[in-house]
């Protein structure tokens, strides 16, 4: 007699199966989306300029009057993220078009952001096209990472059990999520984020499984439906 066979005996769906499900692996579905998403904000190019001190603060906004006398701009591409104007002492006036020599264009160390979010770019000073690679860096480690933690937990699942993956899978995805947000560098931040994508990336899957082979095989579409409900609400989470 199969397992299935019993599931027609003993009952199809019952209250075991709707906290095993939906408490423990809907739950585990729901923070596993978060590892596969968050390095889309947290490695952003957010909008940013060059901060001209002959003209504002450091508590200036982004858009101001006088910025195209200022920065460099392409119609296709706005303006400058990391060039300015050279300044031309001219009198009395400050910031109009006669106090920029715009036939003299030096780089900026400085910056002012259009909006108050925060990420590995502001954290770490990583900006300007010649620092790009580094944002799309932390998304390439992150798919890396996957790709050789799936096959792994594979494994690991089929060798020890799907529990184990789970267990020390969620607990170490939690452990280097942490030390990622607390990392003091490049380099460091990226390496936590590739070890919690390695780690993470095969408790989905565990769950998925767990969650259905408990259940009589004409509901099993529902069941794998409403885990991935959990799973799409980790991702608004996320947002």
């Amino acid at each position: 007699m199969d397992l299935d066979s019993v599931f027609l005996k003993v009952g199809e769906f019952g209250p075991y199966q709707w906290v095993f499900n939906y408490l423990l692996c809907g739950v585990a579905a729901m923070y596993s989306a978060p590892y596969c998403l968050s390095y889309v904000f947290t490695s952003l190019d957010l909008p940013y300029r060059c901060f001209i001190p002959e003209c504002e603060s450091n508590d200036s906004y982004y858009f101001s009057s006088w910025m195209e006398n200022a920065i460099p701009h392409d119609p296709v591409r706005g303006y400058s993220k990391c060039e300015r104007y050279a300044y031309v002492q001219n009198g009395t006036d400050t910031c109009t078009k006669y106090s920029f020599n715009h036939s003299s264009v030096i780089k900026c160390n400085h910056w002012i952001y259009q909006y108050p979010d925060e990420n590995i770019l502001t954290e770490f000073n990583i900006q300007c096209p010649e620092n790009k690679w580094k944002l799309t860096l932390v998304g390439t480690a992150n798919t890396v990472a996957r790709l050789f933690g799936m096959p792994l937990a594979a494994y690991v699942s089929d060798r020890f059990g799907r529990k184990y993956i789970l267990i020390f899978g969620t607990t170490l995805s939690c452990l280097f999520g942490t030390l990622r947000a607390l990392s003091t560098n490049y380099v460091m931040f990226v390496t936590f984020e590739a070890l919690d994508a390695f780690f993470a990336a095969g408790f989905y899957n565990c769950a998925i499984v767990l969650a259905v082979e408990l259940i009589s095989p004409k509901r099993r579409i529902w069941a794998t439906l409403i885990i991935n409900y959990f799973y799409t609400f980790g991702d608004v989470l996320i947002g």
